[in-house]
Order: C-alpha cells, then structure tokens, then sequence
C-alpha cells in the first residue's frame, strides 16, 4: 500500500500524463487545474487556461451555447454520479474541436469547496465522419428520390433489399411491392432463364434486359451492376441503376430492320481506343465471322477475298493517317466459301485540330446480285 506521501507524487504523474484530458473548476467556472493532454486538444497553454472561464472557450453557435447550458445544469445535479456531454469547443487556431466530456463534482469536506472535474476525449475525427456520413446520405436520398433511373441492391440470390422512389413511376409498383422478391420475378421469362443458365451477375457490367411493368407490358432496361464483397471476399450484396432505353431499342430496332431489308450494315471505329463495333446486320452479311465487338481489324480483314485484300489495306490506312474516305467495292469470302460483293462507304472524324482521325464510321451494302452480270469490283 502506498502512504498519503507516496501516493500524493504518484497521483501528480498521473495527471500530467494522462492521455484524457482532465480540468478542475470552481463551481462559478473558473479553471483551477488543467493537465497538458487538454491544453494538446484546445491549443491553449497552461496558463492561458487558467486565465479563462469554460464559457469563453465555446466555438460559436446557439447550439453549441445551449449544449454548454445544458451541461452545466446536468453537471450541477451530477452528485455522486457521472454526467456525460459532447461539447464543440473553439480551438486556439480558431477552428472547432469536439470533446466528449464525463462530468463529475467532488466535495471536499476539509474545506468545504465543491470542485467540478471535467474528463475529456478528443473525438472531432469521430465527429467529422459523422458530418461527411450525414452529407452524403442526404446526397444519396437527394439522388434516390429525384433520380428516373431505378437504384436497388439484392442478396446475392437476388432476393431485392432495397429498391428506389423512382421504381413506382417507372414500373408501377411500390417499394413494399418488390422487397422480398427475387429479381427474375419480373424479368421477362426468356431474359430469367438465360441468366440462370449463364449466372446472374458478373462482377461488374452493363446488361440490357426485358423488365415487367405492373401492368403486364414490358419495358427495356440497361442495367448497370456491379457486386459488393465482404472483407472475406464473399458476396454481400448486388447494387444496379437500371434505365429506362425503351425508345432506343425500338430505334436500335427499326434501323437493324431497315439495314436488314436494304442488305446494309454498320459499323464503327473508335481510332483512340482501338475499338470496333459492328451491327448485327454487319455481321450477318459477313456470316457473323466478325464479333459485335472487336478489338483489333483482324477479323474484318480476314474476310475480304485474297485478290482485294492489299487494296484494302491500302484504303485503310489513308483512312486512318490522312483522314480520306470514299467509296468502294470489295469482295469477301464466307467461312462456308461463299463469296459476296460489298459496296462500302465511310467517313473520319477528325480532332479538334482537324489533323487526325478519331472515329471512322461507315456503312456496307450486301450488292452481289447486282454484279451477278460480270461487273468487278472497282
């Protein structure tokens, strides 16, 4: 055991280095003691503090003068017990710091002096989180709630945990409606079986799929998702925004159909990227030897007939260093050996500058019933 002399050294080490703040006030709120771990948190030196009333070290605000009010009466009536209270306080830089405070009064009946003792945590990081939490969520319900497109999030068997606002406008039912529900509930039947054939989700895409309204009519939506994991890597949710592409498909729709009848198809060439697209009627007239996507020029190269091929590259590469475009006709062969004659157009588009190509886009007609009269290509 220690003795009333030992104890009164060891008790003065503790103080000083305590990682809490602590402070010692009269009952009319004048510091009488403040330990260094405080003086740390607020800025102020030692002597500064004493100098002041707890008051004046407010930060600034009604809110906060009323915190102070409130905990002052709650510390008052403490007594025997602890009294806790979150506090801002101003800084000697002159920004805000937050403390958590555990309130106590102590009596002391040698001298007959009530004490009030303040222990303090600095938790202004805590509390800054919690503002930027609170930004955002009011962000999120800001986006959710205004938002066209349908934001949702499902378990990893696509039972729907949450689903937009927007959901009711855009399909017809309410929230409550559709929570607890698998996704493919309202997929269209032939889009559900496929993804539970293929899976249903990746771990991030874009997909375009068939969703029922409530009335029974279905509308076409790009459905944007990306999978959530855990810290052990395992699925914890699926968040997707779908939107509402009903009017482009039905476009994308009618021009694949007039492509189809006039023997055209589509393609383009994204020169910055290196990337490809091809139309479906494209494709079906090169008996789909090319992909919707491509990745190089190979494919499209590889079809052309042998005979017209270095021509071919020859027009290309004028294409894409000069940015010259024309039409022209060339042969291909099919994977099946059939041979057709394609009539070609395209045009670049140039940068900024007007110096170099940046996209090439161009059409090609199936003519080979026209040339069945002996005309070559040219």
């Amino acid at each position: 055991m220690f003795s009333a002399a030992q104890r009164l050294p060891l008790l003065e080490h503790m103080y000083n280095h305590a990682p809490t703040g602590i402070a010692i006030f009269s009952r009319d709120g004048k510091c009488l003691y403040v330990n260094p771990s405080l003086c740390r948190m607020v800025g102020y030196k030692q002597e500064e503090l004493l100098k002041t009333r707890y008051y004046h070290l407010l930060y600034k605000g009604d809110k906060d003068r009323q915190a102070l009010r409130d905990a002052y009466t709650g510390w008052l009536k403490a007594t025997d017990q602890v009294y806790k209270a979150e506090l801002r306080l101003r800084h000697q830089r002159g920004t805000s710091v937050w403390l958590s405070l555990e309130l106590t009064i102590f009596d002391d009946p040698a001298t007959g002096q009530t004490y009030l003792i303040a222990y303090a945590m600095d938790i202004t990081e805590k509390k800054d989180m919690q503002q930027v939490l609170s930004d955002n969520e009011d962000l999120y319900m800001l986006i959710t709630e205004n938002t066209p497109d349908v934001i949702s999030f499902s378990t990893p068997d696509g039972n729907l945990q949450y689903v937009s606002p927007s959901v009711e406008k855009l399909l017809g039912y309410t929230r409550q409606e559709m929570l607890g529900k698998k996704r493919l509930e309202f997929y269209h039947a032939e889009d559900a079986d496929y993804m539970r054939v293929h899976g249903i989700f990746q771990e991030t895409g874009i997909m375009k799929r068939r969703v029922r309204h409530k009335d029974g009519h279905y509308l076409w939506l790009e459905v944007s998702y990306r999978i959530i994991r855990d810290e052990e890597g395992k699925i914890k949710r699926v968040l997707s925004i779908g939107r509402n592409i009903t009017e482009r498909q039905k476009s994308e729709d009618n021009l694949a159909k007039a492509q189809q009848l006039a023997m055209f198809g589509s393609w383009d060439w994204d020169l910055v990227n290196d990337v490809l697209h091809f139309s479906m009627e494209f494709r079906s007239i090169f008996g789909f030897s090319v992909k919707p996507v491509e990745t190089s020029i190979d494919s499209f190269l590889d079809a052309i007939h042998p005979e017209d091929k270095e021509r071919m590259i020859e027009i290309i590469t004028n294409v894409i260093l000069k940015g010259i475009h024309k039409e022209t006709f060339y042969r291909i062969v099919l994977p099946n050996g059939e041979q057709k004659v394609l009539r070609s157009t395209w045009e670049a588009e140039m940068d900024e500058r007007g110096e170099q190509p940046i996209q090439i886009v161009g059409m090609v007609q199936d003519v080979t019933e026209h040339q069945k009269n002996g005309a070559t290509p040219s």
